[in-house]
């Protein structure tokens, strides 16, 4: 049995709106490796799996999220 790090990356993305934060947040997520991520202030009214592919990399396959309201708020835990 071998011990595991674990790895937590918190993140106020101030928005996923636009294509080039979701390749800037997806390329740092890929870089750290996290084992969970939380991210804030993602201002996403809906999570498609489209979008989420947009940002998340594979290997973080289970989320859960809380939508914004309008231009404010929302969470998602992967």
């Amino acid at each position: 049995m071998h011990d595991q790090d674990l790895s937590i990356l918190n993140w106020n993305v101030r928005g996923l709106g636009e294509d080039d934060k979701c390749s800037l947040v997806h390329d740092t997520i890929t870089s750290c490796y996290p084992s969970v991520i939380c991210l804030e202030e993602t201002k996403l009214s809906s999570v498609s799996p489209f979008k989420l592919r947009a940002f998340l990399p594979l290997n973080l396959k289970e989320h859960a999220a809380t939508l914004s309201d309008g231009a404010a708020r929302g969470i998602l835990v992967a």
